[in-house]
Parts: C-alpha cells; sequence; structure tokens
C-alpha cells in the first residue's frame, strides 16, 4: 500500500483461503495506491494490478471559541458563551469537562443551530466555589470523522481568608482561555452593598487582593467576594468578553465596643451608640432603660445611639441601664446590659 504516492509498504499478510480484505481509509489521506503480491509454492511471485483510490477531505470548520465561562452568584451553574464557525452544517458540537485540564469528559451534545454565537448554561456536580471547571468544545467536520478543538477555557475560583479581624485576604486562579488577562475588578457584597461595591482592579499578573474591613462598624456578619476577568489581547468575534468568579463568603467574629458614658451638651461625645462589627443583619436591638424600669429609648438601627433626652426633655444625670440584643455571627443570640452614665 502506498498513501498519497508514498514508497509502497507491507500493509496485512492473508492467508491463501480468503479473498476479500476490509480497508478503513484515513480521511486525512487523500490517494490510496494497492497492489496485491502472491507468494508462490516455489518461492517465486506474482503481482496484481495496481488499483487507485482517491477521496476528499470533508470540510471542517476555520474556527470554535469558547468566550467566556461566567459562574452564577449561587455558585451552582456556569454560563459557557461559544463563538464557532457555523458555515458548515454539523451533526451538534460536543462539550468536555474537565478538574484537572488533562482528563476530559463529554458532558453534552450541543445542537447545530446555523449561529455563530450561542450558549449553555452547565451545572457541574460540585459547586464552582468548591473546585474550578475546564471546558473545551469538539466540532466535527461534514462527514463527522474529524475533529476541530476549540480552546480550553477554565472558570475562576475565587478564595477568601477572613482569619485576621481586620483584613481579609483573596486569592484565585489565574483564568485560562484568552490571549491574554487585562485586569481583575474586584466587587464586594454586604447589607450596605446587596449588589456588589467595586473594591478596586488589579492587573492580570496579580492574583490576590487585601480588603480592610476595619472601617465596617455596621456590616453584617457574612461578606461575600465576586471578581470579573476582563479580555485583554485581540478578540475572536470581536466583542470584548468578560467573565465573572464564583462567589466566596466569610464570616466574620462578632465584634462590639460599648462606651460607659457620654455627655449630651458636649460636642463629641453626645450619644450613647454601641459599635457593632459582623452581626447578624437585622437582630440588633437597644434599650435604655430608668433605674426604675421605664424604657426612656429603644431602637433596631445600629447607626441610632441615644441623644439623653426623653420625651422632647434632656434627662438628669445619673445611671442608666442598657440592654443590647443581636445575634452573633455563629449563630448564637446574645444578650449584654450593664450601666451608662450621663453626665450634664
Amino acid at each position: 500500500m502506498s498513501q498519497n504516492n508514498e514508497e509502497y509498504i507491507l500493509y496485512e499478510t492473508l492467508l491463501p483461503s480468503e479473498t476479500t480484505f476490509t480497508f478503513i481509509a484515513n480521511p486525512v489521506i487523500e490517494n490510496y495506491s494497492f497492489y496485491i503480491e502472491a507468494l508462490l509454492s516455489n518461492t517465486k511471485t506474482s503481482k496484481s494490478n495496481l488499483i487507485v483510490s482517491s477521496q476528499g477531505i470533508p470540510n471542517k470548520v476555520d474556527y470554535a471559541y469558547i468566550r467566556n465561562a461566567s459562574v452564577s452568584p449561587d455558585n451552582k451553574t456556569i454560563e459557557l458563551k461559544f463563538y464557532v464557525d457555523a458555515s458548515i452544517v454539523v451533526r451538534g458540537y460536543d462539550l468536555y469537562r474537565s478538574v484537572d485540564n488533562i482528563d476530559f469528559f463529554i458532558i453534552k451534545t450541543i445542537d447545530y443551530s446555523g449561529n455563530n454565537s450561542f450558549s449553555y448554561t452547565d451545572t457541574p456536580p460540585t459547586s464552582a466555589n468548591k473546585a474550578t471547571y475546564y471546558y473545551k468544545l469538539m466540532v466535527p467536520d461534514e462527514c463527522n470523522l474529524l475533529y476541530t478543538s476549540s480552546n480550553v477555557f477554565s472558570t475562576i475560583r475565587l478564595l477568601v481568608d477572613g482569619s485576621d479581624a481586620e483584613m481579609n485576604i483573596l486569592t484565585w486562579n489565574k483564568l485560562k482561555g484568552w490571549e491574554s488577562v487585562e485586569s481583575y475588578d474586584i466587587y464586594r457584597i454586604d447589607e450596605n452593598s446587596p449588589f456588589g461595591l467595586e473594591l478596586g482592579n488589579v492587573l492580570s499578573a496579580e492574583m490576590g487582593f487585601e480588603d480592610n474591613t476595619s472601617s465596617m462598624v455596621t456590616a453584617s456578619d457574612k461578606i461575600e467576594y465576586y471578581i470579573i476577568a476582563n479580555e485583554g489581547g485581540s478578540y475572536p468575534d470581536g466583542n470584548k468578553s468578560e467573565s465573572r468568579s464564583s462567589t466566596a463568603e466569610v464570616i466574620k467574629e462578632s465584634l462590639i465596643f460599648i462606651p460607659n458614658s457620654f455627655s449630651p451638651t458636649d460636642i463629641v461625645n453626645n450619644e450613647f451608640k454601641p459599635a457593632c462589627s459582623f452581626i447578624r443583619t437585622g437582630s440588633y436591638m437597644l434599650r435604655i432603660m430608668s433605674r426604675w424600669g421605664e424604657v426612656m429609648f429603644e431602637t433596631n438601627n445600629l447607626n441610632k445611639g441615644w441623644d439623653g433626652y426623653f420625651k422632647g426633655k434632656i434627662c438628669s444625670a445619673q445611671s442608666y441601664i442598657y440592654i443590647i440584643e443581636f445575634v452573633n455571627s455563629e449563630g448564637k443570640k446574645i444578650k449584654i446590659s450593664g450601666i451608662v452614665n450621663l453626665i450634664n
């Protein structure tokens, strides 16, 4: 046998009783040439006529790209967007997933739609804040024989270390799949910014960020983070893309500072307001009582303190009882009582 007019090689040896043979062609080889050589009992040989077979190579797509892999805020699903040459009608697109970028397994055959751009939402077996996932798309040719592989695209798994009382340290894996990453935008979600507050922007070479939380005196016990990767380099479809990381959360230890005195007429220290950090949202209650048990002031607003007035009049200089209730970061209901001195 000869491939593409190259040197002939022995392909197979058959028994004298065998008169047929099935040959499976390689679709990337355009021309095959065959002849049979018979070995006679007197050690002489006899060759058959020459048969030449030609086949056309199936048309393949010119490009196949995964454009991004964005994790949902709850970490349960991953939205993938694709850009594929749709000029060739194929049976579908085979989507593969891996957790180590080595062993890939098919998870879905996406129907051919004729559109260059399309998307698919994957629900991986483990939430995206527990593992980094890698994807690739395999596109068959028009005869379903040869495949064109897309780029491999990874998710971004965000981690946060909240062991420092005043600092949360964020780290993440480098995104794989674009020509380059331009930058990463960092967002924080808390009770004051439920949709995310942009904290800053770091260059693609940096895979970490430090968030100083010491000033978050009215924050809830839970803080969440996510990052957005911005595409750099050239864009295959002409549109700059972005990819959202998994959401990482940290539960901070509840902290509370309670002053022991205040003066309503003072310029600075003119109200009694405990400073609370990282307590369960909606659980706070402050109550001020006289020595005879009369409620002088009550609020569930962390930002509101007692100004020393009752029914429009400044209270007399004496000791008052405070009761503070809240749920801490461990889910325990805490009740603290004590004495605060009002000084005129």
